[in-house]
């Protein structure tokens, strides 16, 4: 069964700032509670891998992504190539009254442990992207 996740958030910041920070993967678990690690083999560009590892479910997961769309200040998009739960996102930013949106938008297939669980999966990470993304507005803003 495939999963599906979105949220967007408007932050009081500028586009270009919001961009900046998001991009850099050092920032990551700053503002997504589940990462442990995060980093990216090189400069942000098509291509690019980077690798997370973060708890899921309370399950330890490590994930290889590579970078399949780069238009700064505008949009990011990746999908996983290695990792326990194969899944594509897309981060768009769009400067609106009062700041940036920020909106992300993912899709997923997951197998193994994360297949039989895949509706309290879904759930899960829907409520820790609304979590971190409000952290990430939190400290932005600050």
């Amino acid at each position: 069964m495939p999963i599906h996740v979105s949220h967007s958030v408007v932050i009081n910041r500028p586009i270009e700032e919001v961009f900046a920070y998001c991009d850099d993967t050092a920032n990551t678990p700053q503002w997504q509670e589940g990462v442990d690690e995060s980093y990216q083999d090189g400069p942000s560009q098509v291509g690019a891998i980077m690798t997370e590892v973060r708890h899921v479910m309370g399950q330890r997961m490590e994930s290889q992504l590579q970078v399949t769309e780069y238009d700064p200040p505008y949009r990011v998009a990746f999908q996983v190539i290695k990792g326990p739960v194969p899944f594509a996102g897309v981060q768009t930013f769009e400067e609106v009254p009062g700041g940036t949106r920020v909106s992300f938008d993912m899709e997923g297939e997951p197998g193994g442990f994360f297949k039989i669980a895949a509706g309290m999966l879904e759930k899960s990470v829907q409520k820790d992207v609304e979590r971190d993304f409000g952290n990430l507005k939190r400290i932005l803003e600050s």
